[in-house]
């Protein structure tokens, strides 16, 4: 029923945590674990909503984080998590519509990034967010109905754009903002 029994193991050398499709709450558990050199933290399908504990845990190895299907709403807490080395960040189907702290999370090598099916409406904060690394971004299935933004990403290595199923309307879709996009991403999924 509990995590909290995992303190009477020694995890010191374990690399990969999955925990998914369970009842987690939160990730207070990760209080319990002393593993120096996570790699992959696998927490999707609970039903996370608070996650502060994440600041008492050092993840400078950490290189991979899912926690989809959850109920998190806010992610305003990444801009205090020591996510030095974090490549890819799975945060879709879950509730959030807010994604201006991104701007001031140091994602240095961020390589892919997934908030599809959440609750976003506005992406204008993406034009100011020098995402070096991102290979890959997915915006699939929220409330984006302005694509304008996305022309003036600078995102240099972008190769995967998904923007389908969301309420991009005929009168809001831009033909040049569409080109610019095509010149730029190899790949761009909108319907």
């Amino acid at each position: 029923r509990t995590v909290k029994y995992l303190s009477h193991f020694k995890f010191e050398n374990i690399k990969e945590i999955y925990i998914q499709s369970n009842g987690l709450n939160s990730l207070d558990f990760l209080k319990y674990l002393k593993c120096k050199d996570l790699r992959l933290l696998w927490l999707y399908n609970n039903y996370i909503q608070e996650y502060k504990s994440i600041l008492n845990y050092d993840f400078k190895n950490l290189e991979r984080i899912n926690l989809k299907f959850n109920k998190i709403s806010n992610i305003d807490i990444l801009s205090r998590a020591n996510f030095i080395d974090i490549r890819i960040l799975l945060l879709y189907d879950n509730q959030i519509s807010d994604i201006s702290v991104l701007s001031v999370v140091p994602f240095l090598n961020l390589t892919y990034l997934n908030l599809s099916y959440n609750e976003i409406s506005d992406i204008t904060i993406l034009t100011n967010i020098p995402f070096n690394n991102l290979v890959k971004l997915d915006l699939s299935g929220n409330l984006i109905s302005n694509i304008d933004p996305l022309a003036r990403m600078p995102i240099n290595n972008l190769r995967e754009f998904f923007i389908k199923n969301n309420i991009i309307e005929d009168n809001m879709f831009n033909q040049n903002v569409f080109d610019e996009m095509k010149k730029k991403y190899k790949y761009i999924s909108i319907n």
